[in-house]
């Protein structure tokens, strides 16, 4: 009889699920075929917790679900996996070589920002969700402790002193005694209470490791966020004080009679929409900052050192750029890495567990009990043992009239079972399709970036040829003026994709549960 535990643990089996979840159907001949993502790294096993219990048709359910998709495809053997060289398609249609195995985890290092890496560390340190995270951990750490505690005897001391007295005689009694007592769990209950206290504390250690990965993710698009909204500030100062010169140079040469007031007003319009630009950065910069603050359980105000100086960029603090190789992996590897599959692992082995336990306590329970001590008494002289008392004993409890409290317990654990096995399948369905819905959003905005990089160039070609046109009086100042706006709306965009960009390969790797 299969054991759900060990399924979870066979990487063949993760990575068949996977495969087959994801509509792949992989042959009979033992050939495989092209997955949809870079490998980098060989296929590791989810973590197994050591438990195990039989069967439950909630979670065959997993596999039957599996093996309809697939119309009957069979997981590949290890040996059987495709080479590592092999090309494989990207989400965004694209063919794309794999590139060299190495670790992705510490992926935010790739962007060489030493002002983010080192806010990374800190709010590792000091992000409250994460600290609540951990405090959780603990208590079921604590938890999981006392579950195996029941299954040992446990022992208590006695000690007892009276006086007494009785017509002329006075008694002083002293009683010293050990009790004793072991439930002997013959039906598993306490057994089964502890593999769900162990399944809980695994899922409370990736919920840990949950927290970190969304506080790194928030972290680094936060960072972005600040950076973007420094950039546009300085495109915009930039573009005021090329508008404004631009402005007072139509000024005199209207002064001089060359131009007409209509030249003059165009110049002005277009100069002050610019400057009505700059009020939306900063807002968007302090909203940035005080939502680092926030991720690194500070005060407002303390990150202040962040906040827009002389000179901007790109000589000051670019927007973080993405690199376009990305360490991607197998889908089992992402089944293996993410914290929230993890977390939904856990919870279906806690729930198998909690229903074991609610029918072990349909059968009787059998517990041992015993006491050895001594009585020392004394009517007038000192102390003096007068004998030492023992028992030994045992009682069985058992059920009789529940009035259908066990069934419907039993019942109960059942349905938290199956929703918990739901919530499992959900979880993987989810992961594969963040990963491969980022990666297109990252790939197609990346392209993007290098377009509208190209387009800066050209409409900066673009602006000198007009403004020298405009010297040489062939074109009037309204061709300038749209070069001047068209450029800074190219270099705008820019910046954005440049950001968007990033922000979507910080999501890839979140999907990815890489840490």
């Amino acid at each position: 009889m299969h054991r759900f535990s060990n399924l979870l643990a066979n990487p063949a089996f993760g990575l068949s699920l996977v495969a087959l979840l994801s509509g792949c159907v992989l042959p009979q001949d033992g050939s495989q075929r092209q997955p949809t993502l870079t490998t980098s790294s060989p296929v590791a096993p989810p973590p197994a917790i050591p438990v195990s219990w039989q069967e439950v048709p909630q979670i065959k359910a997993t596999i039957d679900l599996a093996a309809h998709l697939s119309g009957g495809g069979q997981a590949l053997p290890p040996d059987k996996a495709a080479p590592a060289d092999a090309k494989t398609e990207s989400a965004a249609g694209e063919t794309a070589k794999p590139q060299p195995t190495q670790s992705a985890s510490q992926w935010w290092l790739q962007l060489q920002d030493d002002g983010l890496n080192q806010l990374v560390q800190t709010a590792l340190a000091q992000n409250l969700d994460v600290q609540k995270a951990e405090a959780r951990l603990a208590e079921l750490t604590a938890a999981q402790q006392g579950a195996g505690a029941n299954l040992l005897p446990q022992l208590n001391g006695n000690l007892g002193a009276a006086r007494s007295k009785q017509a002329e005689s006075t008694a002083n009694v002293l009683s010293e005694s050990v009790t004793g007592s072991w439930s002997l769990d013959l039906f598993g209950g306490n057994r089964a209470k502890l593999k769900a206290a162990e399944a809980e504390q695994a899922s409370a250690q990736a919920a840990l490791g949950d927290a970190r990965l969304r506080l790194v993710a928030s972290l680094v698009s936060g960072y972005v966020d600040l950076r973007a909204a420094q950039q546009q500030q300085a495109l915009a100062q930039a573009t005021i004080a090329a508008q404004q010169e631009s402005w007072q140079l139509t000024k005199a040469r209207r002064d001089a009679g060359l131009v007409s007031e209509l030249d003059v007003a165009q110049a002005e319009s277009q100069w002050r929409s610019t400057q009505a630009q700059l009020p939306i950065y900063r807002a968007a910069e302090t909203a940035a900052l005080r939502q680092l603050e926030l991720l690194l359980g500070q005060t407002p105000g303390s990150l202040s050192k962040l906040q827009q100086a002389s000179p901007p960029p790109p000589a000051g603090q670019p927007i973080p750029q993405a690199r376009g190789d990305l360490m991607l992996n197998t889908p089992a590897s992402v089944i293996a890495a993410r914290p929230d599959i993890q977390q939904a692992q856990a919870a279906v082995l806690a729930a198998l567990a909690r229903g074991d336990a609610a029918r072990a306590a349909q059968f009787p329970d059998l517990t041992l009990s015993g006491l050895f001590g001594l009585q020392q008494s004394s009517p007038s002289s000192p102390m003096q043992i007068t004998g030492n008392v023992w028992s030994l004993g045992g009682t069985v409890l058992a059920p009789l009239f529940t009035f259908g409290r066990t069934e419907a317990e039993i019942a109960a654990a059942d349905a938290r079972t199956k929703q918990a096995d739901l919530s499992y399948r959900q979880s993987v369905l989810t992961a594969l399709a963040e990963v491969e819905t980022n990666l297109s959003a990252f790939l197609q905005q990346d392209q993007r970036r290098q377009t509208l990089q190209q387009a800066v160039a050209s409409n900066q070609l673009n602006l000198e040829l007009a403004q020298q046109r405009y010297r040489r009086g062939l074109n009037g100042f309204m061709e300038v003026l749209d070069a001047q706006r068209r450029l800074y709306e190219v270099q705008s965009a820019q910046a954005d994709a440049t950001a968007q960009s990033t922000r979507n390969w910080t999501r890839v790797y979140q999907s990815l549960g890489t840490m």
